[in-house]
């Protein structure tokens, strides 16, 4: 989670970017929006690639702009606001979303703590997770907010844009992946993984606690990092896969990106500048196999 000297930076910058505060007191959110922990935009803030925190995020139909959410990750809790840019629109694969900024909590409140609050009895299935996006009342955001350790920051709007035309997603694949380890393991079943190695790669494969490969292969000196959101933080994490295989085993080494729901186009401008690191989208098919398209 970041610190609080961090989200102090990240506030700044997005008033740097034209953002205004609305008002100076933290406005309540009104609904919970679930979402599942690899499609979250946790990425970009080690990076500190400020510019791209406007993202989208699945919400409910009847969201506009200067509403806001708290965010429910499965396994962590509610980690996360976000502030409302525009409406919503249609999307292929995550239903009706909006323009968002995504503005993570210094501490995550877990379901053990969201469980005392009477309040929430209702938010919560049997699994003891929200059942899925839904409206919140004023009296849960009131007990959820009560459970910070921080006041409610007020809300940062950044100057409106028509959010469909501006690219701030470079592209969709057109059937989503829900997971990435069986986007990875279609690839390699199948031919798929040819176009980026010559030789048969091996998953999961690491040294240590800290870097595990998606793939790897010794007699080409390439590895793969699989990513259903792809954005400028891959990069970082790839290079340093990189730069620990240069320094532990000698001469050059490749690296493959390979997204599978969308990616953005400062990784995309990123990747044109290397020779060392290719991008590769990976379309599902109707039979669910897998096509890797090489687009940098």
């Amino acid at each position: 989670m970041p610190t609080r000297a961090e989200i102090q930076e990240f506030e700044e910058a997005l008033l740097a970017q034209g953002g205004l505060t609305q008002g100076t007191i933290g406005m309540l959110p009104d609904q919970l929006l679930v979402w599942r922990p690899e499609n979250t935009d946790w990425d970009f803030f080690p990076t500190k690639r400020w510019e791209e925190s406007l993202g989208i995020g699945a919400c409910l139909k009847r969201t506009v702009r200067g509403e806001r959410g708290f965010v429910y990750e499965s396994g962590d809790g509610i980690t996360a606001l976000v502030d409302f840019q525009g409406p919503t629109f249609p999307t292929e694969n995550f239903g009706r979303s909006a323009p968002c900024i995504f503005r993570p909590l210094r501490r995550p409140l877990p379901r053990s703590e969201l469980s005392r609050l009477g309040s929430l009895e209702k938010l919560f299935g049997k699994p003891g997770v929200p059942r899925s996006t839904q409206n919140i009342s004023v009296s849960q955001a009131e007990g959820i907010a009560s459970l910070l350790d921080d006041p409610l920051p007020p809300v940062i709007l950044l100057p409106e844009v028509n959010f469909t035309d501006q690219g701030l997603i470079w592209n969709r694949a057109s059937q989503v992946w829900g997971l990435e380890g069986p986007m990875r393991d279609v690839v390699l079943n199948t031919e798929a993984w040819q176009g980026m190695f010559r030789q048969k790669p091996q998953a999961e494969v690491g040294w240590g606690t800290e870097d595990r490969y998606d793939l790897f292969s010794e007699p080409d000196r390439a590895v793969a990092e699989f990513k259903l959101v792809a954005t400028s933080a891959t990069l970082v994490q790839l290079d340093r896969y990189l730069e620990g295989l240069r320094r532990d085993r000698g001469g050059n080494w490749l690296g493959h990106i390979v997204w599978g729901n969308s990616c953005t186009r400062g990784l995309i401008e990123a990747v044109k500048r290397r020779s060392d690191v290719a991008l590769w989208r990976c379309d599902r098919t109707s039979d669910n196999q897998a096509h890797l398209v090489r687009i940098d």
